[in-house]
């Protein structure tokens, strides 16, 4: 299946760009969405383990399933004001 994925901030940097769509197996979930984007941009790896998903309008949780060309959001921390 297809996913569409939406990068923020510091992510959207490495990545070189604000989207990307990977190829998953069915029934994959977050995390192994997490597992093919730090296998194509290594540079997020440190960044991974604190990253929020979400899709529409909800967060999702690292083990939710992912729906076939659906569209994550991959949001880092961030501060300031």
């Amino acid at each position: 299946m297809e996913v569409r994925i939406h990068y923020y901030a510091l992510l959207r940097e490495i990545a070189g760009g604000s989207e990307d769509t990977v190829t998953l197996a069915d029934g994959s979930d977050g995390n192994d969405l997490l597992a093919a984007v730090a296998a194509r941009h290594p540079g997020m790896q440190k960044l991974l383990p604190v990253v929020r998903l979400a899709s529409e309008t909800e967060y999702l949780r690292r083990d939710d399933a992912l729906k076939p060309g659906g569209t994550v959001q991959l949001i880092p921390p961030v501060s300031g004001g």
